[in-house]
Protein backbone atom coordinates (compact mmCIF):
# COMPACT_ATOMS: atom_id res chain seq x y z
CA UNK A 1 0.00 0.00 0.00
CA UNK A 2 1.56 3.10 -0.55
CA UNK A 3 1.80 5.80 1.75
CA UNK A 4 -0.19 8.61 -0.49
CA UNK A 5 -3.15 5.94 0.28
CA UNK A 6 -2.21 5.35 3.73
CA UNK A 7 -2.22 8.77 4.91
CA UNK A 8 -6.03 9.43 3.05
CA UNK A 9 -7.17 6.45 5.00
CA UNK A 10 -5.62 7.75 8.26
CA UNK A 11 -7.05 11.23 7.56
CA UNK A 12 -10.67 9.35 6.58
CA UNK A 13 -10.80 7.61 9.97
CA UNK A 14 -9.31 10.52 12.06
CA UNK A 15 -12.45 12.59 9.71
CA UNK A 16 -14.75 9.87 11.07
CA UNK A 17 -13.86 9.40 14.19
CA UNK A 18 -14.31 13.24 14.75
CA UNK A 19 -17.62 13.42 13.15
CA UNK A 20 -18.99 10.40 15.39
CA UNK A 21 -17.97 12.34 18.67
CA UNK A 22 -18.81 15.69 17.53
CA UNK A 23 -22.18 15.00 16.67
CA UNK A 24 -23.18 12.32 19.58
CA UNK A 25 -23.29 9.69 17.47
CA UNK A 26 -21.46 7.58 19.29
CA UNK A 27 -23.68 7.84 22.27
CA UNK A 28 -26.21 6.60 19.83
CA UNK A 29 -24.13 3.17 18.44
CA UNK A 30 -23.94 2.74 21.96
CA UNK A 31 -27.78 2.65 22.87
CA UNK A 32 -28.11 0.61 19.99
CA UNK A 33 -25.42 -1.97 20.62
CA UNK A 34 -26.73 -2.26 24.34
CA UNK A 35 -28.85 -5.62 23.88
CA UNK A 36 -25.48 -7.25 22.30
CA UNK A 37 -23.12 -5.56 24.72
CA UNK A 38 -20.84 -7.88 24.89
CA UNK A 39 -19.96 -7.81 21.54
CA UNK A 40 -20.08 -4.21 21.46
CA UNK A 41 -17.33 -4.37 24.60
CA UNK A 42 -15.08 -7.05 22.20
CA UNK A 43 -14.90 -4.87 19.06
CA UNK A 44 -14.66 -1.45 21.45
CA UNK A 45 -11.86 -3.49 22.56
CA UNK A 46 -10.12 -3.90 19.18
CA UNK A 47 -10.48 -0.58 18.63
CA UNK A 48 -8.34 0.19 21.40
CA UNK A 49 -5.36 -1.53 20.41
CA UNK A 50 -4.00 0.42 17.19
CA UNK A 51 -3.42 4.47 17.51
CA UNK A 52 -6.05 5.34 15.26
CA UNK A 53 -9.37 4.24 17.09
CA UNK A 54 -7.74 4.66 20.37
CA UNK A 55 -9.52 7.51 21.76
CA UNK A 56 -13.05 6.54 20.11
CA UNK A 57 -12.83 3.40 22.23
CA UNK A 58 -12.15 4.79 25.44
CA UNK A 59 -15.14 7.27 24.65
CA UNK A 60 -16.71 4.06 24.03
CA UNK A 61 -15.47 2.58 26.86
CA UNK A 62 -16.75 5.16 29.09
CA UNK A 63 -20.23 4.87 27.80
CA UNK A 64 -20.35 1.47 28.19
CA UNK A 65 -19.22 1.77 31.54
CA UNK A 66 -22.82 3.65 32.47
CA UNK A 67 -24.34 0.59 31.77
CA UNK A 68 -22.18 -2.29 32.85
CA UNK A 69 -20.09 -3.57 35.01
CA UNK A 70 -16.12 -2.02 34.47
CA UNK A 71 -14.73 -5.24 35.35
CA UNK A 72 -16.50 -6.98 33.15
CA UNK A 73 -15.86 -4.42 30.30
CA UNK A 74 -12.31 -4.30 31.36
CA UNK A 75 -11.92 -8.28 30.81
CA UNK A 76 -13.87 -8.65 27.78
CA UNK A 77 -12.34 -5.24 26.19
CA UNK A 78 -8.95 -6.48 27.40
CA UNK A 79 -9.60 -9.92 25.20
CA UNK A 80 -10.73 -8.14 22.06
CA UNK A 81 -7.55 -5.58 21.94
CA UNK A 82 -5.17 -8.78 22.88
CA UNK A 83 -7.46 -10.06 19.82
CA UNK A 84 -6.37 -6.57 18.09
CA UNK A 85 -2.76 -6.87 19.04
CA UNK A 86 -2.31 -10.23 17.55
CA UNK A 87 -4.06 -9.05 13.83
CA UNK A 88 -1.14 -6.16 14.42
CA UNK A 89 1.32 -8.72 14.45
CA UNK A 90 0.07 -10.33 11.68
CA UNK A 91 0.43 -7.44 9.45
CA UNK A 92 3.50 -6.88 10.74
CA UNK A 93 4.74 -9.95 9.63
CA UNK A 94 3.28 -9.81 6.30
CA UNK A 95 5.12 -6.29 5.67
CA UNK A 96 8.71 -8.25 6.94
CA UNK A 97 10.02 -7.15 3.93
CA UNK A 98 8.97 -3.55 5.30
CA UNK A 99 9.90 -4.04 8.35
CA UNK A 100 13.70 -3.27 8.41
CA UNK A 101 12.99 0.15 6.54
CA UNK A 102 9.71 0.39 9.02
CA UNK A 103 11.73 -0.50 12.29
CA UNK A 104 15.06 1.93 11.22
CA UNK A 105 12.32 4.94 11.55
CA UNK A 106 10.74 3.93 14.42
CA UNK A 107 11.41 5.79 17.82
CA UNK A 108 10.54 2.63 19.59
CA UNK A 109 12.89 0.08 17.31
CA UNK A 110 15.99 2.68 17.83
CA UNK A 111 15.19 2.64 21.68
CA UNK A 112 15.16 -1.22 22.07
CA UNK A 113 17.83 -1.59 20.33
CA UNK A 114 19.76 1.48 22.73
CA UNK A 115 18.35 -0.43 25.87
CA UNK A 116 19.84 -4.27 24.13
CA UNK A 117 22.95 -2.78 23.46
CA UNK A 118 23.74 -2.17 26.90
CA UNK A 119 22.26 -5.13 27.70
CA UNK A 120 19.07 -3.51 30.01
CA UNK A 121 16.39 -5.82 28.45
CA UNK A 122 14.45 -5.40 31.75
CA UNK A 123 14.17 -1.70 30.94
CA UNK A 124 12.87 -2.14 27.22
CA UNK A 125 10.08 -5.22 28.55
CA UNK A 126 9.19 -2.85 31.50
CA UNK A 127 8.80 0.51 28.72
CA UNK A 128 6.48 -2.31 26.34
CA UNK A 129 4.47 -3.12 29.66
CA UNK A 130 3.43 0.47 30.36
CA UNK A 131 2.53 1.39 26.95
CA UNK A 132 0.40 -1.55 26.04
CA UNK A 133 -0.89 -0.87 29.92
CA UNK A 134 -1.64 2.72 28.74
CA UNK A 135 -3.29 4.43 26.09
CA UNK A 136 -0.35 5.09 24.34
CA UNK A 137 -0.29 2.98 20.82
CA UNK A 138 -0.22 -0.71 21.24
CA UNK A 139 2.33 -0.70 18.20
CA UNK A 140 4.95 0.71 20.17
CA UNK A 141 4.65 -1.14 23.16
CA UNK A 142 4.56 -4.25 20.82
CA UNK A 143 7.97 -3.64 19.45
CA UNK A 144 9.57 -2.71 22.28
CA UNK A 145 8.63 -6.28 23.88
CA UNK A 146 9.75 -8.29 20.51
CA UNK A 147 6.84 -10.10 20.49
CA UNK A 148 7.00 -10.65 16.44
CA UNK A 149 9.02 -14.11 17.69
CA UNK A 150 6.79 -15.15 19.89
CA UNK A 151 3.78 -17.59 19.82
CA UNK A 152 0.07 -15.93 19.13
CA UNK A 153 -1.21 -17.35 21.75
CA UNK A 154 1.64 -15.92 23.92
CA UNK A 155 1.10 -12.61 22.69
CA UNK A 156 -2.52 -12.84 23.08
CA UNK A 157 -2.12 -13.76 26.66
CA UNK A 158 0.55 -11.62 27.39
CA UNK A 159 -1.34 -8.11 25.80
CA UNK A 160 -5.02 -9.39 27.12
CA UNK A 161 -3.85 -8.88 30.48
CA UNK A 162 -1.67 -5.67 29.86
CA UNK A 163 -4.70 -4.57 27.96
CA UNK A 164 -7.52 -5.55 30.95
CA UNK A 165 -5.30 -3.55 33.67
CA UNK A 166 -5.11 -0.67 31.34
CA UNK A 167 -9.12 0.02 30.23
CA UNK A 168 -9.80 -1.19 34.75
CA UNK A 169 -7.47 1.80 35.17
CA UNK A 170 -9.34 4.32 32.56
CA UNK A 171 -12.63 2.89 33.91
CA UNK A 172 -11.47 3.21 37.69
CA UNK A 173 -12.38 6.91 38.27
CA UNK A 174 -16.02 6.16 37.20
CA UNK A 175 -16.73 3.84 39.95
CA UNK A 176 -16.37 7.00 42.31
CA UNK A 177 -17.95 9.54 40.27
CA UNK A 178 -20.23 7.65 38.37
Amino acid sequence: MSKLVKLVLFIILCLISYWIIKFNHLENVIDILLPVKFLAIFITGLMYAPLLTTPLSIAAFYLLALHTNPILIAVIGGIGAAVGDVLIIHVLRLLKKDLPKIKSKSLAHDLRRILHSVNLHFISFTLGVLIIISPLPDEIGLILLGVTNMSDIKILLLTAILNMIGIYLILLPLQFFA
